[in-house]
């Protein structure tokens, strides 16, 4: 158990970030309306534009996350095994 704790201790905090960023992003992709981008009865009337301009801003930022986190992890990085 003492070993679990610290493996997760000498990940990079960036890491977290990331995931958190992640989960973010998919919510803007998915569901905009969790992030208070638009409401249910369009009080704000916002645009179906507005809405797929936030959404395509989600996606890429989804996708360079992604991408950023294959590379460190793939490089091993974060995982304390390279200094």
């Amino acid at each position: 158990m003492s070993e679990l704790i610290i493996f997760f201790r000498n990940i990079d905090p960036q890491f977290y970030v990331c995931i958190f960023g992640l989960i973010v992003t998919g919510i803007g992709i998915y569901n905009p309306l969790l992030l208070g981008l638009y409401s249910p009865d369009n009080s704000y009337n916002e645009s179906s534009i507005m809405i797929l301009i936030f959404r395509l801003i989600s996606g890429m930022l989804f996708l360079i996350m992604v991408l950023y986190l294959l590379y460190r992890l793939v490089t091993g990085t974060w995982f304390g095994t390279q200094s």
